[in-house]
């Protein structure tokens, strides 16, 4: 099944759900401002392929919006809502970027359940 993990070497995934170990940012709100951040696709079953994969934010809102990238050649492509990435099985984790942009408005900004969402068709290799 895929998951997203912080770490190319998917030792590190990030909660889905849980809230053990989540993507977070601290952002002063009084400022605003943004952080991006390198993630990694993994599938952890090496019978399965995917295609049609595509990764959007599941709860961005009028202070906080999340946005992708594709990674190329290890730095962040076009930064979109949403992202379509190759068709494969994931069986070498696959980079993309997220960014975080902060409004500004009256308070600090932490948050520690920033939810991507993706979607893919899964087939049996």
């Amino acid at each position: 099944m895929l998951h997203i993990y912080f770490d190319e070497e998917h030792t590190n995934m990030v909660s889905e759900g849980t809230g053990t170990n989540p993507d977070s940012v601290r952002i002063s709100g009084a400022a605003g401002g943004s952080d991006e951040r390198k993630l990694y696709l993994w599938n952890d079953d090496g019978n399965k392929t995917y295609e049609d994969v595509s990764i959007t934010a599941a709860n961005d809102d009028e202070n906080v919006n999340i946005q992708y990238a594709l990674d190329i050649n290890g730095s962040p492509g076009e930064w979109a809502e949403s992202i379509n990435l190759p068709n494969g099985d994931y069986r070498t984790a696959v980079p993309f970027w997220r960014k975080v942009i902060v409004a500004s408005h009256e308070e600090s900004t932490t948050r520690r359940d920033i939810a991507h969402k993706f979607t893919a068709v899964e087939f049996e290799k």
